[in-house]
């Protein structure tokens, strides 16, 4: 059995608009030197096929930009993926975090794209 297709999905629930004007999707507080924040709840979702027809899925919270995600796991961790035996999860997990080694990414977006992959695994 190999894995034979990744598919990465950013996705946003918006909440009810209110009578107000609709606002950006994101801000920043006003106070002090704060992270950038969703004004909706967002998250991206993985799903692993494999030869045998068998099915994954796998969320990698992203609060913010999900769709930065959902690019490095088909740019960055698909390739790595493709092919090869989805049982092998320690292997891959192990794989794919030692592709940004050289890169300095142990943390953020391409954690988030690896958890997703990892839990759709």
């Amino acid at each position: 059995m190999k894995i034979t297709q990744v598919e990465a999905f950013a996705l946003r629930y918006q909440k009810e608009e209110s009578s107000e004007k609709p606002t950006e999707n994101y801000y920043l507080p006003a106070e002090g030197w704060r992270c950038i924040y969703a004004r909706h709840h967002e998250t991206m979702v993985v799903r692993i096929t494999t030869s045998e027809g068998i099915v994954g899925y796998g969320e990698g919270q992203s609060p913010v930009s999900p769709r930065t995600s959902k690019t490095a796991v088909e740019d960055l961790c698909r390739p790595i993926l493709m092919e090869q035996d989805p049982f092998d999860v320690e292997y891959l997990w192990q794989r794919m975090f030692t592709a940004m080694r050289e890169r300095g990414h142990y943390t953020g977006f391409y954690i988030d794209a690896l958890a997703g992959c990892d839990i759709a695994l």
